[in-house]
């Protein structure tokens, strides 16, 4: 693309659909088409490629089929409540992944539904002995009579008997399609999968973890081991049936081929228990808008130590440290275990304002560690000196409470460790490398095999900076008295007029010189070791701001052209997972270990390699994967050192006509590997978790920095509503969601989001005239614009046309800011007074594209059967739409409307 082109698109006010046509002066288009016939078929043949790409790609339609067949063969629905004895595959930490049959993916702590004894009903027949124990065929579809309720299914219920023991089963939930030229034309909602009736006889229970139904839905079995009485009933009985209902397609009774079967009536022991909502008690879950938008501390320059001298320009000086410790993120979660920079205390610090906080190993912090501080602001030309101390633990204890995929370049072995390992090739395990374990890895570590976790430095994001105090990937320090012959990366250079003390490679110190010789901007630090960089960042050594002023910004300022520091506020926006109960995890993410990585509220993070692709479902697709797996992708990955390897769960005896069977091969990939990508189910901003704030109606400057590790976020700000669908805008008291908390949710489009429930692909957006406050930007991580740019809500939009070589990508949208990107913005807030607004993000993951299984909001489809989450609850996590709350405020779904979760509430007050 031209320099003239690039500029033209450059000019476009954000959202804009796609640029205007520009045409050459006096050119004849014609001619120039016909004058470049291999530009066209360059062009067609990209479009070709595109679009052959497309039709490739597993998405979540290819994942729910596969998902369907598997419950057809006989597996499990993950949504039955099963007995650990009934578990007969399951892995631990340390074993190998089961990764075609288990989720491998967490959630943040979940609400659960539960209800008191006897709250259910059963809807259905009579659960007790009958005249026969059983159908003699396998191939008979039955369904109860009576109908379903508003409410959530938990359990199935028959009656066992001699003759009825250890036979097989699937229970279902069909729902009318409503087509008035087919009323027995239904959708299979839910199927069980394979259930057998037990060895005991008596009434048997199949728990359900609390399925949504809705008022017509009807229950059906198929198969045998359900007791009847013939002669009488209203039972309707569809026999022979050609094949068992696939969750998800759409059937219609009566005709092949599931044709009636008239010869006799019947009434079976079958029922299905459900409790309408009113009988329903939420607990546990992530609440959104219950907790304060933190501030983010800024650290106090130390002008003293380093006036000017000569030529060499006088320099703020700070000493800043890397400390483990922990932090309530949100008021429902346990203290979560961090690694953070904190300000230290100095003798030039030492006054009455420091909080003289006792760090444990001999230093004290300026102030408490805390996510996201110490805010460090510089002057335009002013230097800025650190010297930054590595504090964090030594030994086992300096291992990293996140999985390390230690096959990762710099991660694990060492140069030593490599010549060892090609010395000794009978000890490598390509399954459990070298390095893996925690228990072993500090030996390894000392003796110069593994490189250690404790590894840090500091990176000015952004910043013109000499290379020695650049912060690469290869300027990594240990802490002091660490026990490695590897202290410090290989290209570690101290200032060299600083602390020559800092030159022992052991001493956990490094010093640091930013000459700041550039333009008002937002920067920010982060670590940057080699290996290891990813886990450092979402462990918490990430987004620590980094402001640098001038003239110019001053003079805005005092022109009243852009608000003033007091009416300014930085917004820092990340998405986490943190790690849920035992009873969730062992659902989720069996092998995650809670004592090298840590329990309930710490940090989750993906380890396992689902792939995407499964030999042995008939169409190739994992319904849990979750990234493409190279000797198994189209066209496929060749000369992969370590290939494809026997299935550690494979049954040689199952027989795949008869039952789900565990394909023969799996990735032959670490059991504890990195995720390419990974998206997190809530957002955080300041280090908060969902959190709200109250401001004035008037204009203010949010200073925008995207510090997710992969996420997209475009951020736009929508009126809340309450409860009852109702805008929260002041002139009612608004009703509060199950939480107690009201104007938690952004409206969607109810038609979207029942469509969106049907086919994953559609994409629910606001309703509209809900739209708050445009975005002024004024500045990007490049400092100000020429001129401010005034960029509206918008929902995203996608190229669809197949035709064309950018097909899928993002087309339209509002404030669309990457990983790493910074936004200056100013946002009015003077006509929304006693409103309630949500910082509202639809962006995709994995972006540009969308896997329905990373898009949490309220209402949304139930992906449990493909790795997901259930529906999200109003008023809860997870939600990563809903960023931040202010009061203006959000939407629910009970009225008819749904809801993208937001990210952060503002609450302008009158």
């Amino acid at each position: 693309m031209g320099i003239a082109a690039f500029a033209a698109i450059a000019l476009l006010p954000m959202g804009l659909a796609n640029p205007p046509a520009v045409t050459p002066a006096g050119a004849d288009i014609p001619a120039l088409v016909a004058a470049q016939p291999d530009e066209q078929d360059r062009y067609k043949d990209k479009a070709e490629k595109v679009k052959e790409k497309q039709e490739k790609t597993i998405d979540q339609a290819d994942r729910e089929a596969a998902a369907a067949r598997a419950l057809q063969d006989g597996a499990l629905n993950p949504m039955m409540v099963v007995d650990a004895e009934m578990i007969t595959a399951a892995a631990a930490p340390g074993d190998a992944p089961r990764y075609f049959s288990h989720p491998n993916y967490a959630n943040s702590p979940l609400p659960e539904l539960t209800t008191a004894a006897g709250d259910s009903v059963l809807v259905g027949n009579d659960v007790i002995q009958r005249t026969n124990p059983t159908d003699t065929a396998s191939n008979v579809l039955v369904m109860s009579p009576g109908v379903l309720s508003d409410g959530f299914l938990n359990g199935f219920q028959t009656y066992v008997q001699a003759g009825s023991e250890g036979l097989p089963f699937h229970a279902y939930v069909l729902r009318p399609t409503g087509n008035p030229d087919n009323p027995n034309e239904y959708t299979v909602v839910f199927d069980s999968g394979q259930l057998v009736t037990p060895a005991t006889t008596g009434v048997a229970a199949y728990g359900v973890t609390n399925f949504e139904v809705m008022a017509g839905d009807r229950i059906a079995h198929y198969g045998q081991g359900i007791p009847y009485t013939p002669g009488s009933g209203t039972d309707s009985i569809y026999y022979p049936s050609a094949a068992l209902p696939a969750q998800g397609s759409t059937i219609t009774l009566g005709t092949a081929p599931y044709p009636p079967y008239t010869a006799q009536a019947r009434t079976y022991s079958f029922a299905a228990s459900m409790v309408g909502p009113q009988e329903v008690t939420i607990t546990g879950g992530i609440r959104k808008f219950v907790d304060p938008l933190p501030e983010i501390p800024a650290a106090v320059a130390d002008t003293a130590s380093f006036p000017v001298d000569g030529t060499t320009p006088a320099a703020d000086y700070y000493e800043i440290a890397l400390v483990e410790y922990t932090q309530q993120l949100h008021q429902d979660l346990p203290a979560t275990t961090l690694r953070g920079y904190v300000q230290l205390e100095t003798p030039a610090n030492a006054d009455a304002n420091s909080a003289h906080y006792d760090l444990g190993n001999g230093y004290f912090g300026y102030t408490a560690p805390s996510y996201l501080g110490p805010a460090i602001v510089a002057q335009k030309d002013k230097p800025v000196r650190i010297k930054f101390r590595n504090l964090l633990p030594t030994g086992a204890e300096g291992n990293l409470f996140l999985p390390v995929d230690t096959t990762v370049m710099g991660a694990g072995m060492t140069p030593e460790g490599h010549e060892m390992m090609e010395a000794m090739p009978d000890m490598v395990d390509p399954q459990v490398p070298m390095c893996n374990d925690p228990a072993t890895k500090p030996g390894l570590v000392a003796s110069g095999d593994c490189y250690s976790d404790n590894r840090s430095i500091i990176h000015l994001h952004g910043g013109i900076t000499p290379w020695i105090s650049d912060g690469t990937p290869h300027q990594w320090i240990t802490p002091a008295n660490e026990d490695t012959p590897f202290p410090e990366g290989v290209s570690v250079k101290n200032v060299p007029d600083m602390d020559p003390a800092a030159e022992d490679p052991t001493d956990g110190v490094q010093t640091f010189y930013y000459t700041n010789a550039q333009s008002a901007r937002l920067m920010f630090y982060h670590d940057h070791s080699w290996g290891i960089t990813r886990l450092n960042v979402y462990a918490g050594s990430a987004a620590h701001t980094y402001i640098i002023q001038d003239e110019t910004e001053q003079a805005l300022v005092t022109a009243g052209t852009i608000p003033d520091a007091a009416s300014t506020i930085p917004l820092v926006f990340q998405d986490k997972t943190f790690v849920p109960n035992q009873a969730q995890l062992d659902l989720q993410d069996e092998t995650w270990d809670t004592t090298a990585w840590g329990g309930e509220g710490s940090l989750w993070l993906p380890h396992v390699y689902s792939p995407a692709q499964n030999p042995g479902d008939v169409s190739g697709v994992n319904a849990y994967g979750r990234w493409a797996y190279g000797p198994w992708f189209w066209p496929p990955t060749n000369n992969v050192e370590y290939g494809p390897i026997d299935n550690a769960y494979f049954d040689p005896t199952c027989d795949p006509e008869a039952g789900w069977c565990e394909p023969a091969l799996m990735p032959g990939v670490p059991y504890n590997s990195m995720g390419m990508e990974a998206f997190m189910d809530t957002p955080m901003v300041n280090g908060a978790a969902y959190p709200t704030t109250t401001l004035e109606p008037k204009p203010y400057r949010f200073r925008i920095l995207n510090a997710a590790n992969d996420r997209f976020f475009n951020l736009s700000m929508y009126q809340a509503v309450d409860a009852n669908g109702t805008v929260c805008d002041g002139t009612t008291a608004p009703v509060a969601e199950s939480t107690g908390v009201a104007c938690t949710e952004v409206a969607l489009n109810p038609d979207e989001v029942a469509a969106a429930l049907e086919d994953p692909t559609v994409f629910p957006t606001p309703v509209a005239g809900t739209e708050g406050p445009d975005w002024v930007v004024m500045g990007t991580e490049g400092g100000f614009l020429p001129a401010p740019v005034e960029v509206p809500a918008h929902p995203t939009t996608w190229v669809n046309d197949p035709t064309v070589f950018n097909a899928g990508n993002v087309d339209q949208h509002s404030l669309l800011v990457a990983p790493a990107e910074r936004f200056d913005v100013v946002v009015d807030l003077s006509q929304y007074a006693g409103q309630t607004l949500i910082v509202y993000n639809d962006a995709p993951a994995a972006f540009p594209a969308r896997d329905p299984r990373y898009d949490y909001y309220t209402g949304n489809g139930d992906y449990r059967e493909s790795g997901g989450t259930a529906s999200t609850l109003p008023g809860y996590g997870p939600n990563t739409p809903h960023r931040h709350a202010d009061q203006g405020r959000g939407h629910r779904p009970g009225s008819g409307v749904r809801r993208r979760q937001a990210q952060h509430r503002i609450q302008p007050h009158g």
